[in-house]
């Protein structure tokens, strides 16, 4: 089992993407967002390595039906999350 950790970076990204999406989108998709970036997340647990590797160690993952990319690194049985960035951000700039 994979202990997972959120940077206080990636925390501050999650709580952006919230405020964000439930001021201009409606509350169900607002939901749907949030929810879709959990469930991945939570699958990292069983499926550490699904990401793409960008650099050693780090890896990047496409939320699936949202425009949004997860950076994390995995080292043993810990797998810290970097950040939460929008698809289209100079996420590479942010690390």
């Amino acid at each position: 089992m994979t202990r997972i950790i959120w940077s206080e970076k990636a925390v501050a990204d999650l709580v952006a993407l919230n405020d964000w999406l439930t001021e201009y989108r409606q509350p169900r998709e607002a939901a749907e967002s949030i929810r879709a970036i959990r469930d991945q997340v939570a699958n990292l647990d069983r499926f550490p390595a699904v990401g793409s590797p960008i650099y050693a160690g780090m890896r990047k993952l496409l939320i699936k039906g949202q425009p949004f990319v997860l950076l994390y690194e995995v080292a043993d049985s810990r797998l810290l999350i970097l950040r939460l960035v929008h698809n289209r951000s100079d996420w590479q700039s942010l690390l």
